[in-house]
C-alpha cells in the first residue's frame, strides 16, 4: 500500500526533507503523483553512512598516525642533525603533504618536548607551502634550505 512519503518518513524516523531529497535524487523507490511523494508502506529506510563506530568522535582524537608517525621521523632526524625540514622528515615515512594546521600540530607537540629547538619558516619563495617551507633547528641562526618544493 502507498503511504505519503511524510508519513514514512516519520515511521522510519527521518526528516521528511532529507526523504525528500532522497526520493528526488532516486535514492528512495517512492513515485511523485502531481504534487506529492508517494511510497510503499514496507519500503526500510537504506542508510548508506558508516555505522560500524569506526568514526566515532574521530574529531576528539588528538593525532592520527600519520602525523604521529612524522613526529617521531622529526625527533630522530635531530638527534643527528641540528636543523631539520618538516617536509624531509614527513617524506621519509611515506607522508607526502601535511595541511597547515597538520604542521603546526606536529610542529608544536614536537617543540613541547624539545624546547631547546625552535621553528622557522622561509619566506623566499611565496609559492612554498608552509609544509614546504618549515624546519625546526637548535641553531640562532637557522641555515639556508635550498630544496624546492614543488
Amino acid at each position: 500500500m502507498l503511504i505519503p512519503l511524510k508519513e514514512w518518513a516519520e515511521q522510519v524516523g527521518i526528516n521528511p526533507a532529507t526523504a525528500r531529497q532522497k526520493a528526488g535524487r532516486g535514492k528512495l523507490p517512492a513515485v511523485k503523483i502531481g504534487r506529492d511523494w508517494l511510497i510503499e508502506e514496507n519500503t526500510p529506510n537504506t542508510d548508506s553512512r558508516v555505522v560500524s563506530g569506526e568514526y566515532k568522535n574521530w574529531r576528539n582524537k588528538s593525532m592520527k598516525e600519520y602525523k604521529i608517525s612524522v613526529l617521531n621521523e622529526l625527533e630522530k632526524l635531530t638527534a643527528d642533525y641540528h636543523s631539520v625540514q618538516l617536509r624531509r622528515a614527513a617524506l621519509n615515512v611515506g607522508v607526502n603533504h601535511l595541511k597547515t594546521q597538520e604542521c603546526h600540530e606536529v610542529l608544536n607537540a614536537f617543540t613541547k618536548n624539545h624546547p631547546e629547538f625552535k621553528v622557522y619558516q622561509l619566506a623566499d619563495n611565496p609559492q612554498n607551502s608552509f609544509f614546504c617551507s618549515a624546519f625546526v633547528s637548535d641553531n640562532e641562526t637557522p641555515p639556508i634550505v635550498s630544496e624546492a618544493c614543488v
